[in-house]
């Protein structure tokens, strides 16, 4: 939530505000000038789950990215939802039906720091979308991935399917792809001339980046 920021066509940054723990108002994705002032808001409200004392509030995370052409698409994981903004008004909304996307929850897990055993809590969801990317022909693909059915386990390792959901320029659906990110890496752009990037090496420890060139019929 709070390292995403994008920088529209009139020179205003988005992002998702931190909230204070005694803010009364959960986070939605806003514009500010360039002297800090808000000039807008879009989507949604961040879903609150859970207040904590010291570690809290947990929330169910909501994802935003601009598309080259200036449109701003807002996404939620609970259900698969997109919002499309075009010169700041919302012009659609996209939801897609599937079984899969469960509410969020909260997950606990036992660690020990420093010899002192604690408690950890997390956010979980069977599906979440990742990351939404734009194409130079205007089409955009939905990256989103399956936790599995036992999803509300800890795990340390990254059990997950990827998939890819390719949406024509005006938001209709076209058709779905799997993605092997364990062979291939995590999607993460697409640049001008359509070559695809991803992650690659051992999980950051020995980083890499590998390019692609992708076609979806």
């Amino acid at each position: 939530m709070g390292d995403v920021m994008e920088i529209d066509s009139n020179g205003n940054i988005l992002l998702y505000p931190w909230p204070r723990y005694d803010d009364e108002k959960l986070p939605i994705v806003v514009a500010l000038d360039t002297k800090g002032n808000k000039v807008a808001e879009y989507g949604e409200r961040l879903k609150l789950l859970e207040v904590g004392p010291f570690r809290g509030p947990w929330y169910a995370y909501n994802g935003f990215t601009i598309r080259p052409d200036g449109t701003l698409l807002v996404y939620f994981h609970y259900p698969y939802r997109l919002q499309i903004f075009q010169s700041g008004r919302l012009q659609k909304v996209i939801e897609k039906e599937n079984s899969l996307f469960s509410d969020p929850v909260i997950v606990k897990k036992e660690v020990v720091f420093s010899g002192h055993q604690d408690v950890v809590k997390s956010v979980a969801q069977r599906c979440q979308l990742d990351r939404v990317l734009s194409l130079p022909d205007g089409r955009f693909v939905v990256v989103w991935k399956d936790n599995g059915k036992n999803y509300q386990e800890a795990k340390d390792t990254a059990e997950f399917l990827t998939f890819l959901d390719l949406f024509n320029a005006d938001g209709q659906f076209l058709k779905s792809y799997s993605w092997d990110h364990q062979e291939n890496g995590r999607l993460l752009h697409v640049d001008a001339e359509g070559f695809w990037y991803s992650n690659s090496g051992d999980s950051g420890i020995v980083p890499g980046v590998s390019k692609w060139r992708v076609v979806l019929d």
